[in-house]
């Protein structure tokens, strides 16, 4: 004799598994995230250091300039294309595709090329 699992139990096994698969996708994000925070730590306290000796360094000038006087600067980023590069890539990917393309494909296609 078989037996048949009811369709509320397979309901509820089929979305205890989902929410498992949740769980393990987001623990290995936060694995990743925990590490990116590390690297982040570790490169904040050495600038942290370069930026003391610098403010050292000024005080040994003859002309006085106070370190906290002085504004920030923000870093520009890189861009990841040339200006019109990323419409080229996905112009590119669409003709040299035999059939349709779907967004998320051509997603990974520009993921790739940065």
């Amino acid at each position: 004799m078989t037996w048949r699992t009811p369709p509320s139990l397979h309901w509820l096994i089929k979305k205890r598994a989902r929410l498992s698969g949740a769980i393990s996708i987001i623990d290995a994000d936060l694995a990743r995230i925990r590490e990116q925070i590390a690297q982040l730590e570790t490169e904040r306290l050495e600038v942290e250091r370069q930026l003391a000796a610098v403010d050292i360094t000024m005080t040994l000038h003859e002309i006085r300039v106070s370190p906290n006087s002085i504004r920030p600067m923000k870093k520009h980023r890189p861009r990841a294309f040339p200006y019109g590069g990323l419409s080229k890539l996905l112009r590119k990917t669409l003709k040299a595709s035999a059939d349709w393309v779907a967004t998320p494909d051509l997603a990974t296609v520009s993921d790739l090329a940065t």
